[in-house]
């Protein structure tokens, strides 16, 4: 603050003066020497007088709080996306605890978690218990997006080796280029009309049995 560094005037009878332009000053003046305990200790100047005009203050002024609101406004932003987030997995956890028929849990869970991020489509894929087949097991389209779980339901484990061994790389998948991919996925996912991917690895005891997708 003004007057509370080393070399400031020493504030007293601050006053506003307008000149013939309209423009504002804030004045200050005390030119006597006052003691030292009177500026808490800090060796203030006493040249009699100083004024500056508050139009340039004003401006840093107003950026500071532009520059205040918008953060403000950012993480309310993200605060309000995180109770969203918050309140979802609350809302599926409650849907897979308390519906009995897993077939009806699985369905309402992924329309939720669907309807919120406004993908195209999502689906699980599991290990079948023969141990050479797997397959989409559930499945939720977005409006105007055809199913394809029907023609999903069972492939070779050593066909889709790639998208295995991609998990066993990098556990986690997520490109908005397919064609980066293994060609026999790539094809895969032509066929369905995905762009980008995003797929997350199903394990236990770190054991991989399946994954979960998120198509665009």
């Amino acid at each position: 603050e003004w007057g509370s560094r080393s070399g400031d005037e020493f504030p007293f009878d601050p006053g506003a003066l307008v000149d013939d332009d309209g423009r504002v000053y804030l004045y200050s003046g005390f030119a006597t020497k006052v003691p030292f305990i009177m500026s808490r200790f800090h060796n203030l100047r006493n040249s009699g007088g100083v004024g500056m005009e508050l139009e340039q203050y004003r401006t840093s002024l107003e950026q500071m709080v532009e520059e205040k609101s918008k953060d403000l406004i950012a993480i309310q932003e993200n605060l309000e996306a995180t109770n969203r987030r918050q309140a979802l997995f609350i809302k599926v956890l409650q849907i897979l605890q308390l519906e009995p028929d897993i077939l009806t849990a699985m369905n309402m869970a992924l329309a939720e978690i669907g309807c919120y991020t406004g993908v195209d489509r999502l689906a699980t894929w599991e290990n079948h218990l023969d141990g050479v087949t797997y397959g989409s097991t559930y499945e939720w389209c977005n409006d105007g997006i055809e199913p394809a779980i029907d023609y999903l339901r069972s492939m070779t484990i050593e066909a889709g080796k790639p998208w295995f061994d991609m998990f066993e790389d990098n556990n986690i998948i997520c490109t908005s280029d397919i064609y980066s991919l293994d060609p026999f996925i790539a094809q895969m996912l032509e066929v369905q009309g995905v762009k980008a991917i995003a797929v997350f690895p199903l394990s236990q005891l770190g054991v991989h049995f399946g994954f979960f997708s998120i198509y665009l």
